[in-house]
């Protein structure tokens, strides 16, 4: 609906944990077909709920990521890294790190 209307950019949140880790591509893939969407990768905090059971590694993740990115860039704002890969788009993927973890946004070239 906010698209339809031309509210862009539009933030998805999804936080990384066991159940959702293994559903971070097809995000990926999702918002590099959708113009004006960003993804972005909250690392799950186990100290606040308990269910330790629930964390992945986050800098296995990011490791991976960062295999797949065509560059990596680091942020001028707080030294965050950003991913950048093509996808399937013309349109550069790119993650942009926020508090503990991504920003994942399809933006112009």
């Amino acid at each position: 609906m906010a698209l339809e209307v031309g509210l862009k950019p539009v933030k998805l949140n999804m936080v990384v944990m066991k159940k959702t880790v293994n559903h971070i591509p097809a995000m990926i893939e999702y918002i590099g077909k959708v113009d004006g969407l960003k993804l972005q990768l909250i690392q799950f905090m186990p100290e606040l709920v308990g269910q330790k059971e629930w964390m992945v590694d986050i800098d296995e993740v990011k490791a991976g990521l960062e295999r797949k990115a065509d560059r990596v860039l680091i942020r001028d704002m707080h030294h965050r890294k950003i991913y950048c890969s093509m996808g399937r788009r013309s349109k550069p993927l790119i993650q942009f790190t926020i508090g503990n973890f991504a920003l994942i946004a399809v933006v112009s070239a």
